[in-house]
């Protein structure tokens, strides 16, 4: 079983932040299901073979064609995550619980928009924030990608991925599996006409790459629409593209993909119909015997 942000952060003995992790992981899927693999610093080389030595069968007397394995390397970053909490004590006085609600809940915000954040950049990557690693539009190959033939300028994308801490997509979490919730401190600060005033202040912060090192990791059915919805005919003919043993672990799509992906589908056989059309097939789970994940996290974009 793969670790997820909430199990490293369980294993690291953070207590706080596992509490809020768990508040926060049904808005950031792609955290809830996409491992991650503590590394140590912040880079590392992700080693993978490319070839592998000849073989066949022969003769008495005969030889066979000699050869070794082919190796390629790829360097995997982590880039530096930081979200920055400041509330004024004014703010923290006056609220009627004890001095630990208001700033637990701003912890709260803080793990929401960086795992929003994040969510963003696993697909758009350097698009989206040009300071964090490089997403899955960027990488993935053009034999794995099946286009719905939808056109327009708001197409929706759907995700195939294969999900790995070796040798799959994956978060590598940097400086040791570190993701740190300091302790809140009341400094002065500076308002938007630098005048001071008092305030608690804290960061939450980690060091956070994507693996995408191998093409057969990811793949994708783009330009899907209402009239050119996604379909079981070119789910499955997207998962035909990844090799045996690596079939994708789950799908990511948008919620209006997998609307599609329903209405596309037909009732459930006996279904009762009132007369006006309201047999509908179920909310889809699966395709090609994959499992979906909701996301907000995709950006719509232009028919390509």
């Amino acid at each position: 079983m793969s670790l997820t942000l909430l199990d490293i952060a369980k294993r690291s003995g953070s207590d706080e932040v596992v509490g809020l992790i768990e508040e926060v992981l049904t808005v950031a899927p792609e955290f809830r299901t996409i491992p991650v693999r503590p590394i140590t610093g912040t880079s590392y080389k992700a080693t993978f073979r490319t070839g592998l030595p000849g073989s066949g069968f022969r003769g008495a007397n005969e030889g066979v064609t000699p050869g070794n394995s082919v190796y390629d390397q790829k360097s995997v970053d982590c880039y530096f995550l930081d979200c920055q909490m400041q509330v004024d004590e004014a703010i923290v006085k006056a609220d009627e619980g004890r001095i630990g609600d208001i700033l637990t809940d701003e912890g709260i915000a803080a793990l929401q928009s960086s795992f929003i954040t994040v969510g963003k950049q696993v697909y758009d990557g350097i698009s989206a924030d040009s300071k964090g690693f490089t997403g899955l539009f960027a990488n993935v190959d053009s034999t794995m990608v099946v286009s719905a033939g939808g056109s327009g300028n708001t197409t929706h994308t759907a995700w195939a991925i294969y999900e790995n801490e070796t040798n799959g997509v994956h978060f590598p979490l940097g400086n040791g599996g570190a993701l740190e919730l300091g302790e809140w401190i009341r400094q002065q600060v500076k308002d938007a006409n630098n005048k001071s005033f008092m305030a608690w202040v804290n960061n939450l912060s980690a060091w956070l790459g994507l693996n995408l090192t191998t093409k057969y990791s990811i793949g994708c059915v783009k330009n899907i629409t209402a009239a050119k919805p996604l379909t079981d005919a070119l789910g499955n003919e997207l998962v035909s593209k990844f090799p045996v043993g690596r079939k994708p672990t789950h799908w990511f799509m948008s919620r209006d993909a997998k609307f599609y992906l329903q209405s596309s589908r037909s009732a459930t056989l006996g279904q009762k119909d009132s007369g006006r059309g309201d047999a509908f097939a179920a909310i889809p789970t699966a395709l090609a015997d994959v499992p979906i994940v909701e996301t907000d996290s995709i950006a719509t974009r232009a028919a390509a």
